[in-house]
């Protein structure tokens, strides 16, 4: 596991409107992205054709870039409180599609990056100097279910509730077909710009559900954690 940190603990993403200093500053952060995995693949052996990433909101975006600037350098990604900008706000219009497996987590009351997709509120884009349209939680996952040639319609699953989780629940939409690479889309209803799991994030950020432990759930997607009993799809 190698934990990337972005330049001044942030990311030159896709999103064209960008104004974080890694994009002012033009920094490279998909050849950086590139040569620690060249240097892990030095210093530890590790199969190149098996690297994962996963980002949390900035870093999630940076994952999409990756995921359209350089399409062979991933098995798989994680994409967290982050979603497709659209094509008037992405930096990379034009890149080529290239099948992945992807593995999205959403919440619907994420104050910052809107499940809902659309325009950035007025002070995301003040205070975060971030700006653009992007497309919605749920029109990102059929975004990369398109790429992967999927053409059956999703199944959506509703997992188990636990008391501690308060108001959010967790709903799982899966895109699936034989010799396809899978998307899931995990809809946290009522969660906030979290990350599920055990620890709760500030309170300004919104609410952290407890029925979805991403870390789990990333390694589970990607056939690194064994799987849990299957609950009942709809």
């Amino acid at each position: 596991m190698a934990y990337l940190d972005g330049y001044k603990s942030q990311w030159n993403d896709a999103r064209a409107a960008n104004g974080f200093p890694a994009r002012t500053e033009n920094v490279d952060d998909v050849a950086f992205a590139e040569a620690m995995i060249s240097k892990l693949q030095a210093s530890h052996q590790i199969d190149s054709s098996k690297v994962y990433a996963a980002g949390f909101s900035n870093g999630g975006s940076m994952v999409i870039r990756l995921v359209h600037q350089v399409p062979g350098l991933l098995a798989g990604a994680a994409v967290i409180a982050a979603t497709q900008p659209a094509p008037e706000s992405f930096l990379l219009p034009d890149a080529p599609p290239g099948p992945l497996s992807v593995v999205l987590i959403h919440g619907t009351g994420d104050p910052m990056v809107a499940y809902q997709g659309g325009a950035m509120s007025w002070w995301v884009r003040r205070f975060f100097r971030v700006g653009g349209v992007s497309l919605s939680a749920p029109q990102t996952a059929a975004y990369f279910a398109a790429r992967n040639a999927i053409t059956q319609p999703p199944t959506a699953t509703d997992l188990p509730h636990r008391e501690e989780s308060g108001k959010t629940s967790v709903t799982r939409t899966d895109y699936q077909q034989d010799g396809k690479p899978p998307v899931t889309l995990y809809t946290v209803h009522a969660g906030g710009h979290t990350i599920p799991g055990p620890r709760k994030a500030p309170f300004v950020l919104g609410r952290t559900t407890h029925d979805l432990n991403a870390a789990e759930a990333i390694g589970q997607f990607f056939g690194l954690m064994p799987l849990p009993e299957s609950p009942k799809t709809r």
